[in-house]
């Protein structure tokens, strides 16, 4: 344990001595931040818009069945904009489908 407590403390003191450059470490989370809006906007989007057409669709049935079809959809919509919302809302989206 002690030899462990030794290497992990000499190369803790390793990286401060070497100097990394900042840019790179800079760059990277915002590749991250414009790939994951490319998936979470059209995601987002998309829910949304199925959410409100199975809302507007739900309401103006006569047949129940249809009616709980659109009402199917309409939730299928709100797990998608859990999941679009990033980990607080999969986690939502999660209970959402464990408790229907």
């Amino acid at each position: 344990m002690i030899v462990f407590a030794r290497c992990v403390a000499s190369h803790a003191v390793g990286h401060q001595e070497g100097g990394q450059p900042k840019h790179a470490v800079v760059a990277m989370p915002t590749i991250g931040a414009i790939a994951r809006l490319q998936l979470v906007v059209p995601l987002a989007v998309l829910a949304v818009l199925t959410m409100t057409v199975a809302n507007v669709s739900a309401v103006w049935q006569r047949n129940v069945k249809r009616m709980l079809a659109y009402s199917s959809v309409e939730h299928m919509g709100i797990l998608a904009f859990g999941l679009a919302l990033g980990q607080p809302g999969a986690f939502g989206a999660l209970q959402h489908v464990v408790n229907n």
